[in-house]
């Protein structure tokens, strides 16, 4: 990590845009350019196999220490840690998670939430400390609309559940005027201005996608059942019992 927190200067890519095997075609499609974080080679996914939630691959003072299983995603915490120098310098203070999800894709479902929210808020509640979420898909990717204004300032922090509902209400109106979608292979950066929601398979058969997501945050994700990641010490982590039902099916050392 020290190393990699020294190297400001951005990786670059010669991969050429890819296009997805799913088209977005049902959505009023608006270009937006001003998240994108660069790109991931194609055969980077070919070895990703394991699931995890919010498994810490960085602690404050502790450097990047990525289990066996989950190596194959070193090149795209990699390349989230570079970009993000070049935007935090608070960087070394934070915690870095890597969530991965390889389950199909069923008809008339979704892999992640299919409704509008502003990543870290939708699930676990950590208003205080939104950070900084970046996201990257093989194919079939989610959609998402930048916000006019600092949305949460205006919805209260204490009741979860109504913030999820009055987020999903607000992504529904914005959407009206035209959304973007995540293309494959590209690597995007998203903060508590913009809010996303994954897509419904409707075509059919079931989608095999591989989704992977780094966030970055100050807070501690304690919930029961994120990912736990033995290479690492863990100091005053309380382990408090998730409000919401549902997990991945092959958490990878999960806590429970």
């Amino acid at each position: 990590m020290s190393k990699l927190l020294k190297e400001s200067k951005k990786k670059k890519s010669n991969l050429s845009d890819q296009r997805l095997d799913y088209p977005c075609c049902m959505y009023k499609i608006k270009s937006d350019t001003n998240i994108y974080a660069g790109s991931i080679y194609p055969d980077t996914f070919d070895k990703i196999k394991t699931s995890c939630l919010y498994l810490p691959v960085y602690m404050p003072k502790q450097n990047v220490r990525i289990p066996f299983e989950f190596e194959s995603s070193r090149n795209i915490i990699d390349k989230v840690i570079l970009y993000e120098t070049t935007i935090n310098p608070d960087l070394s203070n934070c915690y870095v998670y890597l969530t991965v999800d390889v389950r199909p894709i069923k008809y008339m479902k979704s892999q992640r939430s299919s409704k509008w929210h502003i990543e870290q808020i939708q699930d676990e509640g950590y208003i205080g400390d939104a950070g900084r979420t970046y996201i990257v898909v093989d194919k079939f990717g989610p959609i998402y609309i930048p916000l006019k204004s600092n949305f949460i300032e205006y919805l209260p922090v204490s009741d979860v559940s109504t913030f999820i509902d009055q987020t999903e209400q607000y992504g529904k109106k914005m959407s009206e005027d035209g959304i973007n979608e995540i293309d494959a292979y590209q690597l995007y950066c998203f903060d508590q201005m913009y809010m996303i929601k994954d897509r419904v398979n409707y075509f059919g058969s079931e989608i095999n996608r591989k989704y992977v997501k780094i966030t970055i945050s100050k807070s501690k994700f304690n919930r029961s059942h994120h990912s736990f990641n033995m290479m690492f010490k863990y100091e005053n982590w309380p382990k408090i019992t998730h409000q919401h039902k549902g997990t991945l099916n092959q958490c990878h050392f999960n806590l429970e």
